[in-house]
């Protein structure tokens, strides 16, 4: 994982992070209201059984966390922490309000807005397509995923209506793309955190996926946060 990106993202500004994710999400939505409005037959599954919270789900997940507790253990241990004009408290604070953005607005916009909008968008490019789209995952990005997430989504991706898998796997795909600055581990390693909050959201509810979420993006931050080092100004002569 690129630390140096975590680092840095603890200058963003609170009105700024939240401003990027709302603007990010009334997009999103819109897209997704006009699909759905003209095409909501192409819709593989239907959204009301995903707005719940099962406590019990975040057990089922306590690998995420003994993951992530060790990885950042480690580097409050023997990381090398980045200068900072502002106290570790603030930073503290600033970790908890974009963890708490991070984890909700994620979860709204890649397991619910791209994840039901790519259900329809795949749809038209495998019509267009002749039937290609179908094949490649059907026979490849499905199998594959499958097996790499040792068969916990094998109802969504092996479903009879190949579509939902793979919409999916398309919208875990956006997920991992926006983490991409994160360096090669942390690009893969979003992969499987989305489908792990995909398995969440289907088997807990997507509200349990957003404190998973938050939760492990406050680990993180936090641990950066209390690495971190005042930088003390100098008096002018």
């Amino acid at each position: 994982m690129n630390s140096e990106a975590h680092h840095r993202v603890l200058e963003a500004p609170a009105w700024g992070v939240f401003v990027r994710y709302a603007m990010m999400f009334a997009r999103t939505f819109a897209v997704f209201l006009i699909l759905t409005t003209i095409w909501s037959r192409h819709l593989a599954m239907s959204f009301d059984t995903i707005w719940r919270f099962n406590v019990v789900g975040l057990g089922a997940v306590w690998f995420v966390f003994a993951w992530v507790f060790a990885w950042a253990g480690l580097f409050v241990l023997i990381g090398k922490g980045e200068d900072y004009f502002e106290k570790k408290v603030t930073l503290v604070g600033r970790a908890i309000w974009l963890s708490v953005n991070a984890g909700i607005w994620e979860e709204l916009i890649f397991r619910w807005l791209v994840f039901g909008s790519a259900m329809i968008t795949l749809t038209f490019v495998n019509w267009v397509t002749f039937g290609l789209l179908h094949w490649l995952y059907v026979s490849l990005f499905i199998p594959v995923a499958n097996w790499l997430t040792f068969g916990a989504l094998a109802p969504q991706l092996l479903s009879a209506n190949w579509i939902l898998g793979a919409a999916v796997l398309s919208a875990s795909a956006s997920f991992q793309s926006g983490h991409k600055h994160l360096g090669l581990f942390g690009y893969l390693n979003a992969w499987f955190l989305g489908m792990i909050f995909f398995w969440l959201t289907f088997n807990h509810g997507i509200f349990t996926a957003m404190v998973a979420h938050v939760m492990y993006d406050l680990i993180i931050l936090v641990a950066y946060a209390l690495k971190s080092k005042k930088v003390r100004l100098n008096p002018q002569p």
